[in-house]
């Protein structure tokens, strides 16, 4: 049955998924409780995918009896466990790892417990998630980083280095301004990532290569016309 796969590929597809849950009584104060950007993304297409899979919608989920969600959830993750692979590695669209199946349900979780649905969400992990799986991830070698810097423009460099030296996720690369970077001695960056977060917020080191290619970069949007102050993206879209 191919049916969940299908489901999948719809949702990482779709780009208005979000603003179509919110359309939906029971999910609005839910979405607005959701501080940051990409849970609130990754949660819709979490909640998206449970229930598209059971032929309902939110509003209706919320009516349920604890008991029957109960059951909703152990064979979603039945189902999930029988389209999954037992490998991890590269993502690849319209497929899942085992060591992924835990993470579909976290939007599940959080959306039912907005509605005060209390469900034994421990037993269910216990039972039913399946045991995760080795992979085969490295970091980069400083020899393919540096192929990468040959080649690369000087936006590119940027990205390059500033997830090279503070070890940031790509992720956050969107939020960060000007105001996120912080100029120390010997040439070295003090870095905040997640500057708007109370809880994910933290601080980091960048190196002096990548602060000297930051301001050789900014350099060249100004001299391109634009107008930067401190709440200007660090890397423009």
């Amino acid at each position: 049955m191919l049916r969940l796969l299908v489901v999948l590929s719809w949702c990482l597809s779709c780009m208005n998924i979000v603003s179509s849950l919110s359309l939906y009584e029971s999910c609005k104060s839910w979405l607005d409780g959701l501080k940051s950007e990409s849970a609130k993304k990754a949660y819709s297409v979490h909640v998206s995918l449970f229930y598209r899979f059971h032929h309902t919608n939110p509003d209706e989920l919320v009516r349920l009896k604890p008991e029957e969600l109960k059951d909703m959830v152990i064979k979603y993750v039945l189902e999930l466990r029988k389209k999954s692979k037992n490998t991890a590695g590269k993502p690849k669209r319209g497929e899942i790892s085992v060591n992924s199946i835990k993470f579909y349900l976290v939007g599940v979780q959080s959306f039912l417990e907005e509605h005060e649905i209390v469900l034994p969400w421990k037993k269910i992990a216990r039972h039913y998630y399946p045991e995760d799986v080795s992979n085969d991830y490295r970091s980069y070698t400083r020899q393919e980083i540096s192929k990468l810097l040959s080649v690369a423009d000087l936006r590119d460099r940027c990205i390059l280095l500033l997830m090279a030296s503070s070890g940031i996720r790509v992720g956050a690369i969107p939020a960060l301004t000007i105001k996120s970077l912080k100029k120390l001695d010997e040439g070295l960056g003090l870095l905040t990532v997640y500057g708007d977060s109370k809880k994910s917020r933290y601080v980091t080191l960048v190196t002096p290569e990548c602060m000297s290619t930051i301001d050789e970069y900014l350099e060249q949007r100004r001299k391109q016309g634009e107008k930067l102050d401190e709440r200007s993206p660090v890397i423009r879209d």
